[in-house]
Order: C-alpha cells, then sequence, then structure tokens
C-alpha cells in the first residue's frame, strides 16, 4: 500500500504579539493506517515544547530540532482518528513568531512510520537536501526562514520560498512579531512522492534559515495467503 495525502492544515502566530503557542484545528478524512505529522517553524529555538493532538502528547522524530538561531521541528502520532481536533504546540519562551503545519496521511506503515531524517541550516536563499525513500512513500519537508529586522515593512522579505519542481506546496506563511515591520518567521512545508527525491526550496533574499525533510513509510503490503486444493 502507497501511502497517501489526506489533508493539511496550517496556521500561524497573531501577527503583531510575541507569543508562547500556536495552535489550528486539524479534520482528517481517512483513518486507513492514519498518521499525523506536525512541523513547526520558529523564530528562535525554544524549549520545554509540548505538542498535543486532541490533548494526546505528540513523539518527536528523531533527529529533530534543527537550529540555526530559527528552529524548526516535527513531531507525529499514529492510529489518528476521523474527527476534527485541536493540534496545540507551547513552550517557555516569548518568541516573535511561529508557523505550524499539521498533514494526515494514510496508508501509512504503524510501526515505521519515518524513514531517516536530513536537514540543513545556513544563511542563503536555497536550500537542497537527497532523501532515501522507497517508491510508496511520501516525503515532506519543513523550512524556516528569518524575517529580519531590517526588512523593515517588507513583508516579500525574506522573499517567498518556492518548492522543486516536483514537489507540491502545502503552506507557505510570513509571521511578524510585536511593532510595526517587526522581526517574524517565514514557514513552508511541501510533498513529494516516489523514490529518493531531492527535496528543495528557494527565496529571493539572503537570510538564516534552518530545514528538515523525511520520508512517511508505506504500510507493509498485507501477506500473501497460498492454498493447496488436494
Amino acid at each position: 500500500m502507497a501511502v497517501a495525502f489526506d489533508a493539511v492544515t496550517s496556521a500561524t502566530s497573531t501577527s503583531g504579539s510575541d507569543i508562547t503557542s500556536v495552535s489550528l484545528t486539524h479534520d482528517p478524512v481517512s483513518a486507513t493506517d492514519g498518521a499525523v505529522i506536525v512541523i513547526l517553524s520558529l523564530k528562535i529555538a525554544v524549549t520545554n515544547l509540548s505538542v498535543t493532538y486532541d490533548g494526546a502528547a505528540m513523539t518527536e522524530v528523531t533527529g529533530s530540532p534543527i537550529t540555526n538561531t530559527t528552529q524548526v521541528r516535527i513531531f507525529y502520532k499514529t492510529n489518528s482518528s476521523v474527527a476534527a481536533v485541536t493540534v496545540s504546540a507551547s513552550w517557555t519562551e516569548s518568541i516573535k513568531g511561529a508557523v505550524m503545519g499539521c498533514y494526515s496521511f494514510t496508508g501509512v506503515n504503524q510501526t515505521t512510520l519515518v524513514g531517516t531524517l536530513v536537514s540543513q541550516t545556513g544563511t542563503g536563499t536555497s536550500v537542497s537536501q537527497a532523501v532515501t525513500a522507497g517508491a510508496d512513500d511520501i516525503t515532506i519537508d519543513g523550512l524556516a526562514v528569518n524575517k529580519a529586522a531590517f526588512c523593515g515593512s517588507d513583508n516579500n522579505c525574506p522573499g517567498v520560498p518556492i518548492a522543486g519542481a516536483n514537489q507540491t506546496e502545502r503552506w507557505n506563511l510570513l509571521t511578524i512579531g510585536a511593532g510595526t515591520g517587526g522581526p517574524g518567521i517565514r514557514g513552508f512545508g511541501s510533498t513529494e512522492a516516489g523514490s529518493n527525491p531531492t527535496m528543495s526550496a528557494s527565496w529571493v533574499n539572503s537570510n538564516i534559515f534552518s530545514y528538515l525533510a523525511v520520508p512517511i513509510k508505506a504500510a507493509a503490503a498485507a501477506a500473501r495467503r497460498a492454498f493447496i486444493i488436494s
């Protein structure tokens, strides 16, 4: 069985405020071998981060967080139900912006949900990472690009990330911290189905970024039974 995209919801923290949480309502369509994935793009690294799905704690993927002043983090929950629920994240520090994206997928391996996470940090206008994935997998990525104070009131700064040629953009949101034209964060997420993709994104103005990509693993095919008729 191949992994199938089910639904996506995204949200930003309230512009003009320094915040310690972000939340959204997610409504999966199907629950067949289902899983929910949450990606957070944060203005700065945070501590004591808790992410819940309908009040139940989610598990952080091995290799997360990815930090370069900005931070991107990824969490999951298997056996998702078909119901509109609240997804919440909270932390200790007061920060100037957060973007949350929440996926649901079907056909997911309930024992080994994800493959090997790859990541990149730096200062620049693009990112690219090769991912080891199977033919029935879907690879997802998450990007946090800093909106620095020097951007001022230009909300197109650092630029709107553009997904790689074979990827499908799922969210692309900017949030602004306290003060007119204040600093904030650009959060971006995309998907690509199939074997061993190279995930990438590019934007206009050079700035600090943190990035991750990871494959969602397909459920194992049902064992075939042989019958001998005598």
